[in-house]
């Protein structure tokens, strides 16, 4: 399996530079020396934020009256949701379209129960689970508020026995399907990928091995160390050489080498700051400060501060979908055992399930950096999550 994914892997390779134009060398101060047919890619700072969106001075007019501050608050309101989530809405209003034409009613704003029922009972024949019905309604409330209208009561009693139904029907159907669903990355599966990585070529064993160790000892968010696409980055988000600080400190005596990570960005300190996560050198095959200064030596001078971390040999950025790949490839022997899909999100509950018997909720929420009982969905372990929740509830009765 792990040969015929690295025939696969260097036909892609081989047909991507194939069709890669001769002239795409930075221009300028960007302009670098490489070999020959390798690419560095571009730095694409891409801005999370926009005052471009569905609010427009239409949605405001009625309630200020003067064009020119309805705008402003146009820029504003649009300001305050993601661009991810107005494509999520707008993606909406394209599904009300589909309901309008497949079922021929009107679906007038604003909407009533009848209307809500309406484009329920649409997506239930579309098979779309109770989650992700509720995402739309919660699109369809935001439609209503850039359209300048008061946010509709969709969850109405009737609504909520229909979505109560169908979220125990997705229960049961998932249940069903455990197979599928996706595993933490254990010590015994770092072991088989390590097992499994000398069939891969030195630098792409060195590349995929550091970002396993460190993801995993880090309990990282995949888009935190990987670029999303494979020849520009955005160097306000993706993992750089200048992002890493090896240095040692004293533990019980010892010397112990660290590395220290600046997370760009973070999902849980929206709007302040980078977040620093330090790993420390361990006196086994997982130590991710190890596997980290092995890579960085595979790329000699190249490994400049201003580009990502993680690289292929031919200096495409490594990403999620080219590493669910190799995941599939390397574990491939985890499925025929029986265990559910591993991709790389599974490594940011790796050491979660490692840390339930022995440590604290707080700790664990430390390492994952969570604020909230998040960490929870991803504790594989049912006796291990009932143990967590029976200590929350132990500290409750202790406050009484």
């Amino acid at each position: 399996m792990v040969d015929r994914f690295i025939l696969i892997q260097r036909e892609q390779d081989e047909h991507a530079h194939r069709h890669t134009p001769r002239n795409t060398a930075p221009q300028g101060n960007n302009q670098r020396t490489t070999h020959p047919g390798k690419i560095n890619p571009k730095p694409v700072e891409t801005a999370k934020f926009s005052t471009e969106g569905l609010y427009t001075y239409r949605s405001f007019i009625k309630k200020v009256g003067c064009r020119n501050l309805a705008q402003t608050l146009a820029d504003s309101g649009n300001n305050g949701w993601a661009k991810g989530t107005h494509a999520k809405y707008s993606s909406v209003r394209n599904a009300l379209s589909d309901c309008r034409e497949d079922l021929n009613v009107r679906l007038q704003f604003p909407f009533e129960e009848e209307e809500t029922l309406q484009f329920i009972g649409w997506m239930l024949q579309k098979g779309l689970a109770s989650v992700t019905i509720s995402g739309y309604l919660a699109g369809v409330k935001a439609l209503h508020k850039t359209a300048g209208l008061a946010e509709p009561d969709l969850r109405t009693s009737m609504v909520k026995d229909v979505l109560r139904g169908q979220k125990r029907a997705d229960q049961i159907a998932k249940k069903a399907e455990t197979k599928n669903e996706r595993e933490p990355v254990t010590r015994t599966m770092m072991m088989l990928m390590k097992h499994n990585l000398v069939k891969l070529p030195k630098k792409e064993r060195l590349l995929i091995w550091a970002f396993c160790t460190l993801a995993w000892n880090a309990s990282t968010r995949v888009h935190e160390l990987l670029g999303k696409k494979t020849q520009t980055f955005d160097p306000t988000t993706t993992l750089t050489w200048a992002d890493l600080r090896w240095d040692k400190v004293e533990v019980e005596g010892e010397q112990v080498e660290t590395l220290e990570i600046t997370i760009k960005h973070p999902k849980v300190m929206r709007g302040s700051g980078d977040d620093r996560i330090v790993v420390f050198s361990l006196d086994n095959f997982m130590c991710p400060v190890r596997a980290m200064r092995k890579f960085r030596a595979s790329w000699g001078t190249e490994a400049k501060d201003d580009m990502p971390v993680f690289r292929h040999a031919t200096g495409r950025c490594l990403t999620a979908r080219r590493l669910n790949s190799t995941l599939a490839a390397l574990l491939a022997q985890m499925e025929t055992m029986g265990y559910g899909k591993i991709t790389s999100h599974s490594f940011r509950a790796g050491i979660v399930n490692e840390m339930t018997d022995e440590y604290s909720e707080e700790e664990i929420q430390g390492v994952g950096r969570w604020s909230s009982d998040a960490y929870l969905h991803y504790i594989k372990k049912p006796m291990a999550k009932r143990a967590l929740i029976a200590r929350r509830i132990g500290k409750g009765l202790k406050r009484l």
